[in-house]
């Protein structure tokens, strides 16, 4: 109930899109992320490793040692001779 009352939406709506009964619009889904104190971002799939290494380090998390990049072989770090 806390979720239609912060979204603004009927209860009967939010209980459809929990069990997958519905397929929301886009606009629905602003609103609700929105009355969630969220927002939708859309992030090129390259460099999703790179935001959840992001997101990690916010939340406290330490991260391992990994690249700001996407998975392509261009981007791969040159071997170093630094220690």
């Amino acid at each position: 109930m806390q979720v239609a009352e912060l979204t603004g939406k009927r209860q009967s709506q939010i209980v459809r899109l929990e069990r997958g009964l519905a397929d929301p619009r886009l606009s629905s889904l602003v609103e609700i992320s929105n009355g969630l104190g969220m927002e939708i971002v859309a992030v090129p799939t390259r460099l999703v490793p790179a935001v959840r290494r992001l997101m990690k380090e916010q939340d406290g998390v330490p991260a391992t040692r990994s690249r700001l990049v996407g998975n392509d072989p261009e981007d791969a770090e040159e071997p170093s001779d630094e220690f």
